[in-house]
């Protein structure tokens, strides 16, 4: 969901920016939980600028493809929307469609960050439970800090790198607790969950257990703790939470290495 949310997020503000409209056939598994997708078979985003504004030409292809995916057009690193030779294909083109993962455009991104916001906004059903999760969480707290761990995938992907036991999460809590005076309280994400006993002496709560639910508490905490993952990252740049992201198994938790997210 994290992948997806943050493609989908380059090409809204690439439209915004540029005029146009989206479509995201690959979305549909997430359409309901959002208020700019739910009750549509497909994510669909129309600029507010009506259609493309920039250069359009008169008489133009009807269809155009870019599958970065199977290595055509490809020259290495990401495909800059904002840049030749992409805009010169929408340019000649009435419907360009793209595959794979690569496509961004960070400025639009940046300068459109309200919209993208707006119309990924959690429906209720899935974020006033995870306001509710945050509140209690925050009572009598002077701090609220999400840990993410994934405790599951991540012992293979990427060669298992950024794989860590509860153990070493434990150690990275007691070291953010330290940061701060006051009282550090943690909300604790994972694919799968450790036993208590892992965190014993520890002030920690679990977070809501669905995906959009823990996604939206993550984005409502005064800071992210975890390994890098895409999932923290959309929550980090939601709610605009500094996050932490550790990279090896001997880091040391640093105020100063927490950082906004984009997208």
């Amino acid at each position: 969901m994290g992948n997806r949310l943050l493609l989908a997020s380059h090409f809204l503000a690439h439209v915004e920016e540029h005029g146009g409209s989206y479509w995201h056939l690959a979305f549909w598994p997430y359409n309901r939980y959002f208020e700019g997708t739910r009750g549509k078979p497909f994510l669909h985003f129309v600029s507010s600028k009506g259609p493309r504004v920039k250069g359009a030409a008169k008489h133009r292809w009807p269809v155009s493809f870019w599958f970065e995916l199977f290595g055509l057009d490809r020259g290495g690193g990401d495909v800059h929307m904002d840049e030749e030779p992409f805009l010169d294909r929408e340019r000649r083109t009435r419907v360009l469609f793209c595959g794979a993962w690569a496509f961004r455009d960070r400025e639009a991104t940046r300068k459109h960050v309200d919209a993208i916001r707006r119309f990924f906004r959690p429906v209720a059903k899935w974020r006033e439970p995870a306001e509710a999760c945050v509140a209690a969480a925050r009572e009598s707290a002077d701090r609220l800090v999400a840990v993410h761990m994934r405790l599951t995938d991540y012992a293979k992907f990427n060669g298992g790198a950024w794989f860590y036991p509860p153990a070493d999460y434990r150690r990275w809590m007691e070291q953010t607790a330290a940061l701060h005076s006051g009282r550090t309280r943690f909300l604790l994400f994972s694919d799968a969950m450790p036993p208590a006993e892992a965190f014993e002496g520890l002030d920690w709560r679990r977070g809501p257990g669905h995906p959009v639910s823990d996604m939206t508490a993550m984005s409502l905490c005064d800071a992210i703790l975890g390994p890098p993952s895409t999932f923290s990252q959309w929550a980090s740049f939601m709610g605009r939470v500094p996050r932490l992201q550790i990279k090896s198994r001997d880091q040391i938790v640093r105020e100063e290495d927490f950082a906004v997210a984009g997208p």
